[in-house]
């Protein structure tokens, strides 16, 4: 394993205080985007009130903390066993497969619309936090994404720690890094125009002048 590596790796403990209250401070964080209690917009009423709400709702991202937690106490651990770890991610398909059926099924007898198999099959390979019925599971789906990419994310780790690192920062530039440019963006526009920023992070190539 890597000296760098080794010096990363949690201490094994029953608990971590510290991860608890990273834990504590992400239920706190989405209960409080789940009231509805937050007055954001600063532009109908620009009291400063209102601009601190406004940047307490950007901050207030719980579930990247959660994956972090869980992230941190899996690569912690001491011995990874493959089997077992690909049958916990088929658990964890299954239920989402479970669950996005429920949805939909009780979903459309409450709105009383019609449920084709097509409409159905659609609304299951749809999927994700748009979806009408099953947008709320787009957690589960981002856990078995991440689930995925572990075995792959703890082989380097304990055996090539630097192209860990470089994979940990091609992974914020387009995760973090877009959705900060996506506020900037937004922040720019106000005063000038922000197109070309828009290209970049949608990474679209210009369209080519009409041939006359």
């Amino acid at each position: 394993m890597h000296e760098n590596a080794t010096a990363a790796t949690p201490q094994r403990r029953d608990r971590i205080i510290g991860l608890d209250i990273i834990k504590a401070l992400a239920i706190m964080e989405v209960l409080a985007l789940h009231t509805g209690l937050w007055c954001t917009d600063f532009i109908s009423n620009g009291s400063l009130a209102r601009v601190v709400q406004y940047a307490m709702r950007l901050a207030s991202e719980g579930v990247p903390l959660f994956v972090m937690v869980n992230g941190f106490l899996l690569l912690g651990k001491s011995r990874f066993n493959g089997h077992k770890h690909l049958m916990k991610t088929l658990h964890l398909c299954m239920i989402l497969v479970v669950w996005m059926t429920i949805l939909t099924i009780a979903g459309a007898a409450l709105h009383g619309e019609p449920l084709t198999i097509r409409a159905f099959a659609e609304c299951i390979l749809t999927t994700s936090i748009s979806n009408r019925y099953t947008g709320v599971l787009w957690f589960l789906q981002g856990l078995i994404a991440v689930y995925l990419i572990y075995p792959v994310l703890k082989y380097l780790y304990e055996n090539n720690y630097r192209l860990y690192l470089y994979l940990s920062v091609v992974f914020t530039v387009f995760s973090i890094g877009l959705n900060a440019m996506a506020l900037i963006r937004d922040a720019l526009a106000i005063f000038t125009d922000a197109t070309p920023i828009d290209e970049l992070i949608r990474l679209r190539k210009p369209q080519a002048a009409p041939v006359e």
